[in-house]
């Protein structure tokens, strides 16, 4: 039985003939607009599959005259479609400008005192978690934290790969270590010969490692590397194009799926918040609730200034 017979006798449900019908009008807009170009041999055979295609009564195409050439032409179609008007959704330097806005309207408090004191950012996470309290509550929010900024990340994954895939510029990845080391900003160095240095979420890179150290440590290089993250924040939202440097969550997605302790089945059953209406997709709702912690770090880390 070859695959036309195969096509003919299998049973194609509602939503399978709807799916199939705007795919092959979405191909006929193409060749109408003048976006989709066929090979010169290959013509006569497309010409042929196209003008078989036949519509039943209710306007849907009739699935049993749509060949495997058409398709697999449409689906190509559909994911260049989708691609485009997931760039077209959200810029890469709004997704760049709301995540630094996260960053310092959480933890500018931590920030303003190791810049006013010329501390850096390991000093400043070293002094940071002499405080108890915030040690306890950092380890307590932090897995929350990491999972509403992976539900940030989730919400604009696809615009921002596509803007960094489609880049003509010269991009490289940094890997190795969790962050970039805190005294050297590695775009004075590497961006002089590359374009665009992409560089983790360090929420997302650090989280998982409560499973494998101790809490104040790992306390202490949360802090070190988001105060470290937070010093790029001129540079990653200058307005160059192409950008300096970029943030990814990509480079750190897998090991969070498979440290983070989460109920898979409640996070695939509800909504993202900002589906619910609570925030939107490019305003996470990952607050963490550190306000009554502040004027006892900020305090501590003031005693560097001394």
């Amino acid at each position: 039985m070859n695959d036309e017979e195969m096509t003919r006798m299998r049973q194609y449900s509602e939503e399978e003939v709807q799916d199939l019908t705007d795919r092959v009008f979405l191909l006929r807009a193409r060749l109408e607009e003048g976006k989709l170009h066929v090979a010169a041999h290959l013509v006569d055979d497309f010409r042929g599959s196209l003008m078989a295609i036949r519509l039943r009564p209710d306007g849907l195409v009739d699935p049993t005259t749509v060949d495997g050439r058409i398709r697999a032409m449409t689906l190509a179609i559909r994911a260049f479609a989708y691609r485009e008007d997931s760039k077209k959704s959200v810029s890469l330097q709004k997704i760049r400008s709301v995540y630094f806005d996260f960053l310092f309207r959480e933890f500018d408090f931590l920030y303003k005192p190791m810049v006013k004191a010329d501390a850096t950012p390991a000093q400043a996470a070293a002094v940071a978690v002499r405080n108890d309290e915030l040690v306890k509550h950092c380890t307590k929010a932090l897995p929350e934290l990491a999972e509403g900024i992976r539900e940030f990340w989730s919400s604009v994954s696809d615009p921002a790969a596509f803007h960094l895939q489609d880049g003509q510029q010269f991009k490289a990845t940094f890997s190795g270590d969790l962050f970039p080391a805190h005294w050297e900003n590695v775009v004075s160095t590497a961006g002089l010969y590359i374009d665009t240095i992409v560089l983790p979420c360090p929420i997302l890179k650090i989280a998982p490692l409560f499973e494998a150290l101790p809490a104040k440590q790992v306390v202490e290089l949360f802090i070190k590397h988001v105060l470290n993250a937070m010093t790029y924040r001129d540079i990653a939202l200058a307005e160059i194009e192409p950008p300096l440097v970029v943030i990814s969550h990509r480079l750190c997605t897998k090991s969070l799926e498979t440290s983070i302790p989460v109920e898979s089945a409640a996070i695939n059953a509800r909504r993202p918040r900002w589906q619910s209406g609570m925030n939107s997709p490019m305003q996470p709702g990952i607050w963490l609730p550190i306000s009554s912690l502040k004027p006892a770090a900020a305090g501590a880390l003031e005693s560097m200034i001394a």
